[in-house]
Formats: structure tokens, sequence, C-alpha cells
């Protein structure tokens, strides 16, 4: 085996176990008494960690490709893949003594810590990598770091609900438009 499918190997376990944590929400969820009153936002959340989480997988290879095998390159990678892990974990993870159906959006959105750390490294390695500050993937990550630190720190839940949205959007256009184009960091 190379050096690099030991790092991939390590990594995909880091992050499989963050998509775990995700999934084992949704059922925790799936599984209340009246699945229908709960709130969109921590699982719309939840949907953008795990595209964040897909993306980080896929583009593993792209990165080491970009930026060279070395262990400064490696314990990177873990860093990030450990944010994406404390993400899923967090983003549906809430105990809920009051009332199982609804989860209390703040405590789910603590997960927007290691979602805006993540966002913001990916704004560093994209800017410092030839890539321009202006370019779109390097632009695209400072939209998505503002409106994650937005999200956590907006108390307000109309202008909450419409930078999820926002987020998600930005998130998705990135995913199809921005970091399919050669040369950008995919993260």
């Amino acid at each position: 085996m190379s050096e690099l499918e030991l790092v991939l190997i390590v990594l995909s376990f880091i992050v499989g176990f963050g998509v775990n944590e995700i999934l084992k929400g949704v059922v925790k969820l799936a599984k209340a008494p009246d699945w229908r009153s709960v709130d969109w936002i921590p699982v719309t959340w939840a949907v953008a960690i795990l595209i964040h989480q897909f993306q980080f997988w896929f583009g593993t290879l792209y990165m080491v490709e970009a930026l060279g095998l070395s262990v400064a390159v490696f314990w990177l990678l873990i860093v990030l893949a450990v944010l994406l892990y404390l993400a899923g974990g967090l983003i549906l993870s809430s105990e809920r003594k009051v009332d199982a159906r609804v989860p209390d959006a703040r405590s789910d959105l603590r997960a927007l810590i290691p979602v805006t750390a993540y966002t913001f490294s990916a704004v560093l390695l994209n800017g410092g990598t030839g890539l321009g500050w202006l370019e779109p993937p390097v632009t695209m990550n400072v939209g998505l770091t503002v409106l994650s630190l937005a999200a956590f720190a907006i108390g307000r839940r109309a202008v909450r609900t419409g930078v999820t949205v926002a987020y998600l959007a930005l998130l998705l256009w990135g995913v199809l438009f921005v970091w399919s184009r050669p040369g950008s960091i995919v993260i």
C-alpha cells in the first residue's frame, strides 16, 4: 500500500464516523412520536454538513495532488476531517428533555463552529495555492464562512432561516459550478 492509500483510509474512517453521527441523528428524529413537527433548520444544516463530508471525501485526492503529500498536509487533512466529524456529531445530537420532537436549534447549531473553521481553512488553502483572492473558489468559501458564522450568531429565527437557505444554495452552486473547475481545491 502506498502512503496515499493509508492516508485515505484514515480520513475515510474519520469522515465516515461523522456521516454515521448525522444518520443516527436522522434516525432519532424519525423515531420521534410526531416527526412532522421537527425543526427543519438543524436538519437543513445536517444536509449541508453531509454535502461537505462527501465533498471532502472525494476531493481529498485533488487536495493531495495540488499540495503534495507531506507530514504537514497529512495533519491538515486530519484536522479538516476531525472538524467535519465534530460538525456531524453535534448537528442533530442535542439532548432534548422538554420535548423530543422539536430540536433546540441553538444547541444543535453548535455544529456551525467547526463548519465555520472548516470553510475558513478552505479560504486559506485556496488563497494560498496560487489562486487569486478574488477567484470564485476563494470568494465562495468566504461567503460560506460568513453565512455559517451568521447563522450561529443571529438569534432571530426568520433571519437564521434566510441565512440557512442562502448557505445551502451557495453550497450547492459551489459544488456544481465552482469547485468542479480545474485548479481549485475541493473543500
